[in-house]
């Protein structure tokens, strides 16, 4: 019988440094505690939990087709935009760099928080009306800083797969229950067949054909792929859209919740795509041993 990602036997023989490690301990932590910008996000956005099931079919239905459309143009994007770059860095120096230096994570990706702020304060002056346009502008931008930190963990950002795998990490919404970790494998699980089988159509195509695929839906997978996505990805959204909604938030306060909504994205990506490296280094069960490890020691701490 095949290991359980419950289990949380210690692995004597996996061999870490002290970076890798305290990158581990970093990433356990996240996954049950996702900052402060995600519980601002969960503050302002509790009233949206609640209101959620009552809000009308209508709003309902335009939360679900803007999240599925911003999820669509992104992929478009990264389709349309692969990179000449590789990402040329070794694996041990990307992962150096990256684990002792966070610091060049979040200079990475300033921008893009800036951005999206902008938008965001468009969207919350706008309200519902807005969805549909700033959400896939927020959406395309979010990706771009998350392909940045799959590029400082030396993946090969001009690949379809870890193109795919970026859009995977809006999946990544609700992490911070009792067994986060164990949740976020998951939520790996549940697409990563659906992923490799996209990016295996993907790449025997044309690019203009994959893109005109996408675009009209006339690609089984990858329209299966954009409905696992957008529909967790909506979660986050509807949540992002009723506390804009709310009437001290605004479009200042709504530029701070995009801000935020971004800030949470770019830190799963830069913990899952340092998880990953550290999977292709040590091994998958082994690092997920030693991450479930330290996330049952760290929830045992905090009882």
């Amino acid at each position: 019988m095949g290991k359980s990602i419950m289990e949380t036997a210690p692995n004597k023989d996996l061999k870490l440094n002290m970076d890798e490690t305290a990158f581990l301990m970093e990433a356990a932590s996240f996954f049950s505690n996702p900052g402060k910008m995600a519980k601002l996000l969960a503050w302002a956005g509790r009233p949206a939990e609640a209101l959620h099931a009552r809000l009308p079919e209508p709003v309902r239905n335009a939360i679900a087709r803007a999240s599925e459309i911003a999820i669509r143009k992104a992929m478009i994007a990264a389709i349309r935009t692969l990179p000449k770059s590789d990402g040329t860095e070794s694996l041990n120096t990307a992962l150096n760099v990256s684990l002792i230096l966070p610091g060049e994570s979040i200079r990475s990706s300033r921008l893009h928080r800036t951005l999206t702020s902008i938008s965001g304060a468009a969207g919350g002056f706008f309200g519902l009306p807005a969805l549909p346009l700033e959400l896939p502008v927020t959406t395309v931008l979010i990706l771009r800083a998350i392909t940045d930190q799959a590029r400082l963990f030396g993946h090969d950002i001009r690949s379809i797969e870890t193109q795919l795998e970026c859009l995977m990490v809006f999946t990544m919404t609700n992490l911070a229950t009792d067994a986060p970790v164990a949740r976020y494998y998951l939520a790996r699980a549940s697409l990563v067949g659906v992923l490799r089988e996209a990016a295996t159509v993907g790449g025997a195509i044309a690019t203009k054909d994959l893109i005109r695929g996408v675009e009209l839906g006339t690609l089984p997978i990858f329209t299966k792929l954009i409905s696992g996505i957008s529909e967790k990805f909506q979660i986050r959204v509807s949540q992002k859209f009723v506390a804009e909604s709310l009437p001290f938030v605004g479009a200042v306060g709504g530029g701070a919740l995009n801000y935020a909504f971004t800030d949470y994205f770019v830190t799963a990506a830069r913990f899952h795509f340092g998880v990953r490296a550290l999977e292709k280094k040590h091994g998958h069960l082994q690092i997920q041993d030693r991450l479930l490890e330290l996330s049952h020691e760290r929830n045992s701490t905090h009882q």
